[in-house]
Order: structure tokens, then C-alpha cells, then sequence
């Protein structure tokens, strides 16, 4: 996931927010509910930017 994907997805997720009806549903669980969700969007972000940057190092200390 690029950064700008992630951005994109936190905007749909703010999108999806705005809609609800706030009489009907609870205000704290549903931005519990977005907490969790942008905690798990950096989650997976920074899991693959470590991947990539262990691959990265990994071909380089092959080539010396």
C-alpha cells in the first residue's frame, strides 16, 4: 500500500463517517470503529515498508 492509497482509503473511511446517522447510532463506537481501522491502515503500511526495505537490503548485501 502506497502512502496515496492510504490516503484515499482514510478519505472514504471520513466519507462513510460523515453519512451516518448519528441519532440512530452511537457516536463513540463508531469513531472507535474508525480508530481501528486507520490504526490498522498504518499497520499495514509500515509491515510493508519494512518488507520492502529488508528485500531491498537483502539483494544488496548479496551483491558484495
Amino acid at each position: 500500500m502506497t502512502i496515496t492509497e492510504m490516503e484515499k482509503e482514510i478519505i472514504k473511511a471520513l466519507n462513510i463517517n460523515m453519512k451516518v446517522d448519528w441519532i440512530s447510532q452511537d457516536p463513540i463506537k463508531e469513531f472507535k470503529d474508525l480508530k481501528k481501522f486507520v490504526r490498522e491502515l498504518f499497520k499495514e503500511y509500515r509491515g510493508e515498508k519494512k518488507y520492502i526495505t529488508e528485500t531491498i537490503n537483502g539483494i544488496l548485501k548479496g551483491d558484495k
